[in-house]
């Protein structure tokens, strides 16, 4: 009998506590507990509670130590990483000189001997003495006049002769008669005519550009520096040469970070041409350090960040006459890989402090674009050349890496992907060279280049701009 009274209240505590039990849950919040509900084989209704979903700011970890110290807004807080696109102009080719072409020609053939002049006849009166055209008198024969002329004409003769058919000229130096090539005006750009001399060359550059960042954004960097080269010719239709880079960025990702880097670089570049092709090929490389600095809960986090990146870039052209103009097509390929290097923040509180890990990506371009030219000659030897050069241009995004970085006060790290998409821009650049070709001293060359990059999407308009000085010995 005690055992049936045990049994009993054994379970009415049970029923109970069930019951206590359903009351709790039916209380609890719907949207705290989502449940996932499946019929069983039995027909039964079986309900799972589900996953609660990944937060998308805040990703998977590698490394997550549970450290209560680490706020969650510090762990959502996504830091700043700021990636050049290259070291300086690294997709810009150094301008081909656009010298006016000279071939040498053979000494033009002696005209027959004319005839005796006519012997003036003596007048009663002394004759004038001769004098200038415009001080010319009535009483000035005819004869005499004409035959000033000729001797004043032949005294003044210049060097430079137009031919009567195709206004070609032609140059007497030192003896050695030579004769500009018009035709095709492609020779401005392509197989030098001329005697190949070694040419030295200087040139500024800056603008405005950006790059991808991390969550799907932009890089705002402000950009500029100097090269100094020199190219030797190995023929009449190739060369190489050798320059050295100073840049300045300044990197500004709205207001979540910034990077202001300089440093030194340089690089090497060859060409070969023919009427109708160009080729060129060029590698860059160079290193940056500078402050980088990322502001979290109203507190500045900074430190030295150092990187490298070098590219290489192959063109390709086509050079086409069309009456007066110059017409040329270009197709373009940019391959970029950038490494930076580790370092610590310093100058926030300890757990908003990040010590971001070295990290590598790797970024393609391209750009397939027509160029106008028009040669406009002046003088003897010198020339302007205008042009307008558009087309398209493609970002092939960034790949091969994303930023690892750790909290210091809590050893929690995280891994940030950077921004990988296809950006396509419209090129559109002015440019104007002047250049005088002078054959017994240094040759001088002028050119100054202006253009924008107009981006879809939210990346915006990039501006470069560039210019310099070119000379030839």
């Amino acid at each position: 009998m005690a055992t049936n009274r045990r049994a009993q209240h054994i379970l009415q505590a049970l029923l109970l506590g069930s019951l206590g039990l359903l009351m709790a849950e039916l209380l609890q919040p719907v949207d705290v507990y989502a449940q996932s509900c499946t019929i069983d084989p039995l027909g039964g209704e079986v309900c799972l509670p589900e996953e609660e979903p990944e937060d998308p700011e805040d990703p998977d970890d590698d490394e997550v130590p549970d450290d209560s110290k680490t706020s969650k807004s510090s762990r959502k807080q996504r830091p700043a990483v700021i990636i050049p696109q290259c070291f300086g102009p690294c997709t810009q080719f150094p301008p081909a000189p656009p010298y006016r072409q000279f071939a040498e020609e053979a000494a033009p053939e002696p005209t027959p001997a004319q005839g005796p002049e006519p012997a003036l006849e003596p007048t009663a009166e002394p004759a004038e003495p001769i004098r200038p055209l415009w001080m010319k008198s009535d009483s000035l024969d005819p004869a005499v006049a004409e035959a000033y002329l000729e001797r004043t004409l032949q005294a003044q003769a210049d060097a430079v002769v137009f031919d009567a058919d195709d206004d070609t000229i032609f140059i007497d130096v030192e003896g050695i008669r030579y004769r500009e090539i018009i035709n095709p005006h492609g020779l401005l750009f392509t197989n030098e005519v001329n005697k190949p001399a070694v040419n030295a060359w200087v040139r500024g550059f800056g603008g405005v550009s950006s790059n991808g960042t991390t969550g799907n954004r932009y890089a705002d960097f402000d950009n500029g520096g100097a090269q100094l080269g020199v190219d030797i010719p190995l023929s009449d239709e190739t060369r190489i040469g050798l320059f050295g880079t100073y840049a300045v960025m300044n990197g500004r990702d709205g207001g979540r970070g910034s990077w202001d880097a300089d440093g030194w670089g340089g690089g090497a570049y060859a060409e070969y041409w023919s009427k109708t092709f160009v080729l060129r090929g060029m590698i860059s490389a160079g290193g940056y350090d500078g402050e980088h600095r990322r502001s979290t809960h109203g507190e500045t986090a900074k430190g030295n960040r150092s990187g490298n990146s070098w590219t290489g870039v192959v063109s390709v052209a086509a050079p086409i006459e069309s009456g007066y103009w110059l017409i040329e097509p270009q197709a373009q390929v940019s391959y970029t890989n950038t490494s930076l290097d580790r370092f610590s923040e310093h100058g926030a509180d300890r757990e908003d402090r990040l010590k971001y890990h070295a990290m590598e990506v790797d970024q393609v371009g391209s750009e397939i674009s027509l160029k106008f030219a028009r040669p406009i000659r002046d003088g003897e030897r010198s020339v302007f050349l205008p042009s307008l050069r558009v087309g398209w241009a493609a970002d092939w995004g960034i790949s091969g890496g994303d930023q690892k970085v750790t909290y210091r006060e809590s050893g929690k790290t995280k891994r940030w992907d950077m921004n990988g998409g296809d950006d396509h821009a419209a090129l559109i650049e002015l440019g104007l060279d002047y250049t005088s070709y002078n054959f017994n001293v240094t040759s001088v060359g002028v050119y100054a280049r202006g253009g924008a990059l107009v981006w879809g999407g939210d990346r915006g308009t990039s501006w470069q701009a560039q210019g310099g000085l070119s000379f030839k010995f």
